[in-house]
């Protein structure tokens, strides 16, 4: 696993600190998770199943929202 990645186990309190760049697309879909409780303890997984979404596309987004700004995706023109 590269160092920038996350996974279904990620504890969304972690991710938030970690890569605050996912932040906004927690609260655009008005997913509750940012400042919540519980965000210490749920991971993605939990997340997921809470506000049933398919787990593979809530990372797919968040990893991408990650790799933009650490520019590890970014191509040179």
């Amino acid at each position: 696993m590269k160092p920038n990645q996350i996974n279904p186990q990620t504890v969304l309190s972690s991710l938030f600190t970690r890569w605050p760049q996912t932040i906004p697309f927690f609260n655009q879909r008005h997913l509750k998770c940012v400042g919540c409780s519980i965000s210490s303890f749920d991971t993605l997984q939990d997340a997921a199943a809470n506000y049933d979404l398919a787990i593979d596309e809530l990372i797919g987004e968040l990893q991408d929202a990650i790799d933009n700004v650490d520019g590890s995706d970014q191509t040179s023109h």
